[in-house]
């Protein structure tokens, strides 16, 4: 694998550390709607959805940790990677069973994000992006590297909280005119 730029890495680093920040302080606040999401999926036998949820929010919690402070980052972004992979997965298996109509449990919009192919396709570009993670870094970083990766980083959560919100606004939108009809 070719050498990263140290800009890019820092962004990846920023966007994943925020994301698996957030996601686990979200699910943590609300773990009971957390385990419904993952028991919505029918991927598990019935016992498991307390244990899966609270093994997925310390996994979230480690990957935050290790992408902000450094340490073990290859092993923090692999499991990252590893993590958004299975996700997309269990999302696509519920899509391709005619099921779009549950909780994703991975957004933290009011009234959740249903299941769509959008939401497969986001975590592949999240997984490309980290996955920058487990590639070699070229050189050592200059100060503008490290201001341009932490803008970028920053840049791009803002452009996945936009889009977000524009998709539940969509959603709500959507489901109003349904109501209406």
């Amino acid at each position: 694998m070719p050498p990263v730029d140290h800009t890019l890495f820092l962004a990846a680093r920023v966007v994943g550390a925020v994301l698996f920040g957030m996601s686990a302080w979200h699910h943590a606040r609300d773990l009971a709607g957390f385990r419904a999401a993952i028991e919505g999926y029918r991927l598990l036998p019935g016992g498991a959805f307390g244990v899966v949820a609270l093994a997925i929010i310390a996994a979230e919690a480690c990957i935050a940790v290790s992408l902000a402070s450094g340490l073990l980052l290859y092993m923090g972004a692999l499991v990252a990677v590893c993590l958004l992979a299975l996700f997309a997965v269990a999302i696509a298996i519920n899509l391709l069973r005619g099921r779009t109509d549950i909780d994703c449990g991975c957004s933290w919009a009011r009234g959740g994000t249903r299941l769509g192919w959008g939401l497969v396709l986001r975590n592949g570009l999240i997984i490309t992006l980290l996955a920058t993670l487990l590639a070699p870094v070229q050189g050592s970083p200059g100060a503008l590297q490290v201001i341009d990766g932490i803008g970028a980083g920053l840049a791009v959560l803002l452009g996945y909280h936009i889009a977000g919100e524009f998709l539940s606004l969509a959603r709500r939108s959507k489901e109003g005119r349904r109501v209406e009809s």
